[in-house]
């Protein structure tokens, strides 16, 4: 399977669960900007890690979880401590906070809701995933590649964008 097919997958996977929550923001509940989103979160990360989450996410629908509902009641009851995925969030703040330095326009969030969002959607990967997910990380902060940058050129670049400058200045 290829990467886009990957991610459409994970994209098609999560909006099953999606529909089934009550959101009241109604950007989120339109589904192509759902699934853009959710495609471009998980673009940067290795064909291997995408497969282990699509396989959580098979899993879990199996079983008639809904791992956005579980990620949802965590970031509105909390949550409890993992510390992979502690060090996997501290890297990604700081992607953010470069990303928002660089482009303030682009990234108009909380640090702090970023933060909180990330942290209870990794607690809803298995510890395969989180694993894979840690070892892209690692891979692309050794590499000096900034996951939040590559996330949003994505999502930029399917809404007709040609690089972040055009955007975010």
């Amino acid at each position: 399977m290829s990467k886009e097919k990957m991610l459409e997958r994970i994209a098609n996977l999560e909006y099953e669960m999606f529909e089934r929550l009550k959101m009241k923001n109604e950007e989120c509940r339109k589904e192509n900007t759902f699934k853009l989103m959710r495609k471009a979160r998980f673009y940067p990360l290795s064909e291997e890690t995408l497969s282990s989450y699509i396989q959580d996410l098979e899993i879990a629908l199996m079983h008639s979880q809904n791992l956005l509902a579980l990620k949802y009641k965590c970031i509105e009851f909390g949550f409890m401590s993992d510390e992979i995925a502690d060090k996997i969030v501290k890297i990604e703040v700081e992607w953010m906070k470069e990303l928002k330095r660089k482009y303030p326009r682009i990234v108009k969030d909380e640090i702090e809701d970023f933060e909180r969002y990330l942290k209870c959607e990794l607690l809803t990967f298995s510890k395969y995933t989180l694993e894979k997910y840690y070892r892209d990380i690692l891979e692309m902060k050794k590499r000096g590649i900034n996951m939040a940058e590559l996330s949003h050129l994505y999502l930029f670049n399917h809404l007709g964008y040609e690089d972040l400058e055009e955007v975010g200045k």
